[in-house]
């Protein structure tokens, strides 16, 4: 297989969502970055399977919460290769956790002082990923994804969300559907 990135200018879906109610109106939320990632999975469990992972960020402009970028690809798990981040094998655990360490990538890259929330539907990646869970297996790839968030410069300003999967949650629905192209990828893309 051939991995590598991709850059593309224009993600394919709206770009820019009405955020409805007083909640989400304000000055405050102008200086907030949110990354959603997520993880998919082909035949989990079974020796064909293939995982991916995807995510979304978004920043927000008068009462619009819009995309900032789109990533997603396969879970790599040739050690070889430039974006292999320690995933022993292809199950929706490694797509899960490569999404969070992606993201935490993401959020090291930010230079303007933004608050950076970070959303999961897998409390799975997010208990590994600040050590309030032990790993048992994908002990490379939790380790790199605790060091990713450990050693971000940015770690003061990173919060965690648990949103609940499936749930109609537009952004964490897009960082879904992501995951499930990346499940089919044979590269990392990125969309701006």
């Amino acid at each position: 297989m051939n991995f590598g990135s991709v850059v593309r200018d224009n993600p394919l879906r709206p770009r820019c969502v009405n955020l409805p109610g007083s909640a989400h109106r304000g000055s405050s939320l102008a200086k907030e970055l949110h990354i959603y990632c997520d993880g998919a999975t082909y035949h989990n469990g079974r020796p064909d399977c293939r995982a991916g992972w995807g995510l979304a960020s978004t920043i927000y402009e008068g009462f619009y919460q819009c995309i900032n970028k789109e990533m997603f690809g396969p879970v790599v798990t040739v050690k070889e290769h430039a974006e292999y981040v320690g995933a022993e094998k292809q199950s929706n655990q490694t797509g899960e956790l490569t999404a969070m360490f992606w993201a935490l990538q993401m959020a090291a890259r930010v230079k303007n002082g933004l608050a950076i929330k970070i959303y999961s539907d897998s409390l799975y990646a997010l208990n590994l990923t600040q050590l309030k869970w032990d790993a048992k297996c994908n002990l490379l790839l939790a380790k790199n994804c605790y060091r990713a968030y450990n050693e971000n410069p940015n770690k003061r300003r990173i919060s965690f969300h648990h949103v609940k999967g499936h749930s109609g949650d537009t952004f964490n629905d897009l960082a879904d559907g992501l995951a499930k192209e990346g499940v089919w990828s044979l590269k990392t893309t990125r969309r701006k």
